[in-house]
């Protein structure tokens, strides 16, 4: 019996051997070469600055979105393949000058790059450390099916919060990714958080004013109270040494009144909801969840400092597409901005 017992056990571990060594082959072949960070384009190439510029066209519109990530979804109408074209005609409408996408998984993120690229600047980085180039090596199919073995290929390479910016306009100056999380530099889950949270940064030059600005995208989570108020606490500190005017937006899954958002107003930042005339000012939620949601309040937020920019108006982008189907699980934010400097 114990030789028994003693053969299984050899068995299993030889087993565990073959399955380690086979899985650090398998990391060699599909990252050889590649490198860890996403390597942004900076520069200023894009850069086209009106000639006769007005005060008006000084006004930045900002946007934060959370698309809803791939997945396998009870209703076919809810499926990223028949979102996506209605979702680039919104964002073509809208017009946003900065979007802070969340929920983006790698297909979703390369159709959005071949969609928007021309007029867009990017940055991202995904929950798993991974870059795009490394995406490629695990799902380089820009539409797949949601299968099983796709699904798992998407959840190896996780999903995002890049964030988008006329390229026309703005000079990418720096970028990052950091962890919500007590080791902000390695990727891993922080505190109570059910999975891994990222919150991705650029700096931008506007080139119209010549202000910089600070752009911080997040999505906390959805689970870990304690994640979400030391998250809020880690974007708060870290925003506060930004060297330019922070704008801080995301889906916090948090709404008014709770201590992540009281964190992040507790300085500096305020909703730029309450900075909007109250005739310019939309109300009501930005989580639908395709239509079965109850909540009341939003949970996706832009947040600013008001020595630097009036909030114009506050728009939560109620539309639907093809017989009120819903374009994603949350509701678009739109803001638009002016520099105080040009309103005083």
């Amino acid at each position: 019996m114990f030789k028994r017992v003693l053969k299984v056990l050899l068995a299993v571990v030889l087993v565990l051997a073959l399955l380690v060594v086979a899985a650090a082959v398998a990391y060699k072949v599909i990252y050889a070469g590649v490198p860890y960070a996403e390597v942004a384009a900076t520069g200023q190439d894009s850069l086209v600055v009106p000639a006769d510029l007005q005060k008006r066209d000084t006004n930045i519109k900002v946007m934060t979105y959370n698309i809803r990530l791939l997945t396998r979804e009870k209703w076919r109408e809810h499926y990223w393949s028949n979102r996506r074209e209605p979702m680039i005609g919104q964002l073509e409408r809208l017009d946003a000058d900065i979007i802070g996408f969340q929920e983006v998984t790698h297909p979703q993120y390369k159709y959005l790059i071949e969609h928007l690229g021309d007029e867009y600047g990017h940055y991202g980085l995904y929950r798993s450390g991974l870059n795009r180039e490394r995406g490629d090596r695990i799902i380089s199919d820009p539409d797949p099916e949601p299968t099983l073995l796709n699904m798992l290929r998407i959840s190896i390479v996780d999903e995002g919060s890049p964030i988008f910016y006329r390229k026309s306009r703005f000079e990418l100056l720096d970028c990052e990714t950091f962890w919500l999380r007590e080791d902000p530099e390695k990727p891993g889950r922080g505190w109570d958080a059910r999975v891994r949270r990222v919150c991705s940064t650029v700096k931008l030059k506007d080139h119209y004013t010549g202000e910089i600005i600070a752009v911080y995208n997040t999505h906390f989570d959805h689970i870990g109270e304690m994640a979400r108020q030391n998250s809020a606490a880690l974007i708060y500190e870290t925003s506060k040494q930004a060297k330019g005017i922070p704008l801080v937006m995301g889906d916090f899954n948090s709404p008014e009144g709770s201590s992540a958002y009281e964190t992040l107003i507790s300085g500096a930042l305020t909703d730029a909801r309450y900075l909007c005339p109250a005739e310019q000012r939309d109300s009501g939620p930005t989580f639908n969840d395709f239509g079965q949601s109850e909540q009341e309040l939003p949970i996706d937020f832009i947040f600013t400092n008001e020595r630097y920019f009036r909030v114009l108006s506050y728009r939560i982008i109620m539309e639907t597409y093809a017989e009120d189907t819903y374009i994603s699980d949350h509701y678009p934010v739109l803001v638009e901005l002016a520099y105080t400097k040009f309103t005083e």
